[in-house]
């Protein structure tokens, strides 16, 4: 795993260099590309805007689900039936040769990769 997140990041890093040494070329519009750049940075910023909205209100959703799960009896037992039933799912995949050999396979894999 660290030897692929080491190739990605020199990857990444190479590209980044590629751009960087990319020359430009003298423009005549000068101007009209000062305004698409300013056009597009305010696009950016209206968006990075609302995706940091929706992460807001994603965590307060969250909150506010697991606050009702917590003070509902009735939300509570349907939660803790929902656990209990995938626990019992999982054992019986698990107990399953062919996600034991696949399991292990993966385990041979992150061996391999550390």
């Amino acid at each position: 795993m660290k030897k692929i997140l080491l190739m990605l990041t020199l990857f990444f890093f190479s590209l980044c260099l590629l751009n960087a040494n990319d020359p430009q070329a003298p423009s005549n519009n000068q101007p009209e590309k000062n305004q698409q750049l300013a056009a597009d940075e305010a696009f950016k910023l209206k968006i990075n805007g609302l995706i940091n909205q929706r992460r807001l209100l994603s965590m307060n959703i969250y909150q506010q689900r697991v606050e009702l799960i917590n003070t509902d009896s009735n939300l509570r037992i349907m939660h803790q039936a929902i656990i209990d039933l995938h626990e019992k799912m999982a054992k019986q995949l698990n107990d399953n040769p062919k996600i034991v050999s696949l399991i292990d396979k993966g385990k041979d894999i992150d061996k391999a990769i550390a």
